[in-house]
């Protein structure tokens, strides 16, 4: 299995780490010189030395070792690769080289016990090395240099033979070899440092200059050096973005293999090429189970969710900004391998917990993956206040006659992370290709259980234009810092899952969207090729100062031709809104993007807070203004929302104004018949899909939630019927409820249950006693599972549960 772009970076983030470990921990290493230098090669050597391990494995050891042999040549400091190497030599009976090999692997990491162990089984090896057809790379210069007497000359005339096959790396280590033995020093190093230069290595040869007292050569090494440098920056920034680099570190390593290339005489473009191919950019990621495997493209990361029950799924993909998904659940069930109309009923009844309706029955696949039967169906899920989501399923199965039953079911949930219908479609390619490319196990999946549990990303928002005037404001915390967002942006982190090659590598919120403002007007922040962005620079007070003295230095580094149009302070308007400590705004017409940028320079306490909004449309509208006034330290109160939504809705949240440190509530949460305190750190969400606001959801950022929703009409409106409803959506069984208070005028029943992922749940019903006429609600609670005060939120909630008349 190739290694995901991420494990690549990673890789290249430990270059420098692994070169300082080798110089300092290790004086006997084989080259220290070469340990401080970064180089394509080492990723060549770890891709050729991973797939040759598997060749080894699988006893192939004539493949292995030609893949081994070019991966030490490219990395002569890989340990692993020399040993492995001198196991296939060992294989292939070639005594002295498997000797020499392991000999070098235990000079390169003196703890690599399986060179130890490699280079016995060399010394007592007994069988006709003619027998394997294969002679090895290892030339006999280098052979005898390692197993003979250790000397200078023996060094030398290993470094000569591998520089006339164009090795120049491992002719660099024999001479670091043969300086240990007391080679004569300058020649020597002269002959490294040439060596250095003709591999593009020339930060390395100028060290050695500088080390040799020649300031005029390193001077000269280093101008042409510093010449590639922007080049070879504007390759980092590119191909760090596309991997999904998120620390310095990465993005150093990647810089100093451009930097290598580029002096090698490749051309930009061609450099990009190998190292996108280097670091596997842009490819397809397997992801295997029991079940089978399927491939999915570069920006979608595997979720775990943790130990649940059996009727969580069995994989989840999302996609960035995390607005999409594809989940995998165990399809075994028989009343899934019927279809239309009946398949339709089945999926739907899985789950029913959310809500979920078919919109049509089951039809076939137009193009699924190869050997499997595959039928698609449309569902409509409730999710949270966003109201309801489309998602579709894919009933994937072996044919009888192909053997063992085999059956899985893909549940995909496609956003359009805030850009519209041509974002989503291009997700909808992505799921489909996903579905693809699904390989059936030699075994059945694990049978799951009646009910599935659909997680739902947290960033999903519905496909329709949102609303200022009928849906709240979001709020997004980065460090000690919140920042609010008007209904309908997508907000994610940029972190080691992605980073917008488009906005700076310092930046750490990404986000776009469309609403209409207060005004009725559309507002649309970004497109399919832009999104904003905000900017945390801990101990800013210098660059908000030359914001300060020049508005023009807060253009967007991605659009460099950007026109400052006007500026403004904000001093006033933030010190009466008591968020930020100061700041001011500037416009800037785009030329790169088609639209205008409006950028927001913010001092919150020591830090300095840059905030770029690519506007398309309503560059005027006072709701993005709003943002700013938002940005404060968390401990300090938040602004009051741009519209009372309470005015428009059945359901009112009444906020305690100054609340004590003793008192856990937030505020108090008033509906037609319905009162309930809100705990501390929840933000009330009302749904805009109906008139009376239900379904209200109340969000921590921990993921805890509290859902309270207004029951539809029931066939039977006793407590008995409103208990079989609720058994049918959340799978309550008929023995767990307990009567918590019985009035007059309703009786308000509790079901303690626990989350597939194994956390507390407690299900409130309230049945009025007039139940024909009045209606009924359910409150369901689901703390996260790792919250500490879990216990706490439910009893707080249930206890302040009243039904008013």
């Amino acid at each position: 299995m190739r290694p995901s772009p991420f494990a690549s970076a990673v890789i290249a983030a430990l270059f420098c780490a692994a070169g300082s470990m080798a110089a300092e921990e290790r004086p006997m290493s084989f080259a220290p010189r070469l340990a401080e230098s970064i180089h394509p090669g080492r990723l060549v050597a770890r891709h050729l030395a991973r797939d040759a391990t598997t060749r080894l494995a699988a006893g192939d050891a004539r493949g292995a070792v030609v893949m081994l042999e070019r991966a030490v040549a490219a990395d002569p400091l890989l340990a692993g690769a020399w040993t492995n190497l001198s196991a296939a030599y060992i294989d292939l009976c070639l005594a002295d080289a498997a000797r020499a090999a392991a000999t070098v692997a235990r000079t390169i990491d003196p703890l690599e016990s399986r060179a130890a162990t490699n280079l016995r089984l060399a010394m007592r090896l007994d069988c006709r090395p003619e027998e394997s057809g294969h002679r090895p790379a290892m030339t006999p210069e280098e052979i005898a240099a390692v197993n003979g007497a250790p000397s200078a000359a023996a060094f030398m005339r290993a470094a000569a033979a591998r520089r006339a096959r164009g090795d120049l790396l491992l002719a660099i280590g024999w001479e670091e070899r043969a300086l240990a033995f007391g080679a004569e020093r300058e020649a020597t190093l002269r002959r490294i440092a040439n060596d250095f230069l003709r591999h593009g290595l020339w930060n390395a040869a100028a060290r050695i200059h500088d080390e040799l007292g020649a300031e005029r050569e390193a001077r000269e090494i280093r101008a042409r050096e510093d010449a590639l440098a922007p080049a070879a920056q504007r390759l980092a920034l590119r191909l760090g973005t596309e991997a999904r680099f998120s620390r310095e570190e990465e993005y150093a390593a990647l810089f100093g293999m451009a930097e290598v290339l580029l002096a090698r005489g490749v051309g930009e473009s061609d450099a990009a090429e190998r190292l996108r191919e280097l670091l596997r950019i842009g490819r397809s990621r397997r992801h295997d189970h029991p079940w089978g495997r399927l491939a999915a493209g570069p920006r979608w990361v595997r979720v775990e969710l943790g130990d649940g029950a059996r009727s969580a799924p069995l994989l989840v993909l999302r996609r960035f900004p995390g607005d999409s998904q594809v989940a995998v659940y165990s399809g075994l069930d028989p009343a899934l391998a019927t279809g239309g109309a009946e398949l339709s009923a089945a999926l739907a009844s899985r789950l029913a917990h959310r809500d979920a309706t078919s919109l049509a029955p089951a039809v076939p696949c137009q193009d699924g993956p190869p050997a499997l039967t595959c039928a698609r169906v449309a569902l409509e899920i409730v999710v949270g206040a966003e109201g309801t989501a489309r998602i579709d399923a894919w009933v994937l199965s072996r044919p009888r006659e192909s053997g063992r039953a085999w059956r899985i079911v893909l549940l995909a949930l496609a956003g359009s992370a805030g850009c519209g219908e041509p974002c989503r479609e291009a997700v909808d390619e992505e799921i489909a290709s996903i579905v693809r490319s699904v390989e059936p196990a030699g075994r059945p999946p694990p049978a799951g259980s009646a009910a599935w549990a659909l997680p739902v990303p947290a960033a999903w928002r519905s496909p329709s234009l949102h609303d200022e005037r009928e849906q709240p404001w979001v709020s997004r915390k980065l460090g000690g810092i919140r920042i609010d967002f008007p209904p309908g942006f997508v907000v994610a982190r940029q972190r080691s899952g992605f980073r917008d090659p488009k906005t700076p590598l310092s930046s750490e919120l990404w986000f776009r969207g469309r609403f209409s403002d207060l005004q009725g007007h559309e507002v649309v922040v970004g497109d399919a090729d832009w999104a904003g962005w905000v900017d945390v620079i801990e101990g800013g007070h210098a660059a908000f100062a030359g914001w300060r003295d020049d508005p023009a230095r807060l253009a967007p580094p991605s659009d460099p031709g950007a026109m400052l149009s006007s500026s403004a302070p904000l001093d006033a308007v933030l010190s009466r809104a008591r968020t930020a400590d100061g700041g001011l705004v500037a416009l800037f017409q785009g030329v790169a993007f088609r639209g205008r940028w409006l950028v927001y320079g913010l001092r919150v306490g020591d830090d300095a807070v840059l905030i770029a909004l690519p506007v398309v449309r309503g560059a005027s509208s006072p709701s993005l203004s709003w943002i700013a006034l938002t940005v404060r330290p968390e401990q300090r109160p938040p602004l009051p929302a741009p519209f009372d939504l309470s005015d428009r809705r059945a359901v009112e949240f009444r906020r305690i104004a100054s609340p004590s440190l003793a008192d856990p509530r937030a505020g108090v949460l008033i509906a037609e018949h319905l009162e309930l305190a809100v705990p501390r750190d929840f933000r009330v969400a009302i749904s805009s899909e109906s008139v009376e606001g239900f379904p209200v959801t109340l969000r921590r950022a921990d993921g805890s939630t509290v859902r309270v929703e207004r029951l539809p009409p029931a066939a039977s409106g006793s407590i008995d019927g409103r208990k079989r409803q609720a058994a049918a959506a959340l799978g309550v069984p008929g023995d767990a409820w307990k009567v918590h208070r019985r009035r007059r005028t309703a009786t308000i029943l509790v079901a303690d249950l626990h989350t597939e992922q194994g956390g507390p749940r407690r299900v409130l019903l309230v049945v009025p006693g007039d139940a024909q006429k009045a209606p009924a609600y359910r409150v369901v609670i689901e703390p996260a599972r790792d919250a500490e005060d879990s216990r706490f939120v439910i009893n707080l909630v249930t206890r302040s549960l009243r039904y008013r008349r």
